[in-house]
């Protein structure tokens, strides 16, 4: 999954009602995340 669809997801679950779904959400999102790396992984160089 790209940083942008993570992102989408994201927004989505800022509208979503269901608030402890959308928590629970977010962390798997905030996983995913940190598993894509960076895009341009000269910046940390």
């Amino acid at each position: 999954m790209t940083k942008e669809e993570l992102l989408e997801k994201a927004k989505n679950l800022a509208e979503s009602e269901d608030l402890s779904n959308a928590l629970t959400e977010m962390r798997n999102l905030r996983k995913q995340w940190r598993r894509s790396g960076s895009e341009d992984e000269s910046l940390y160089d």
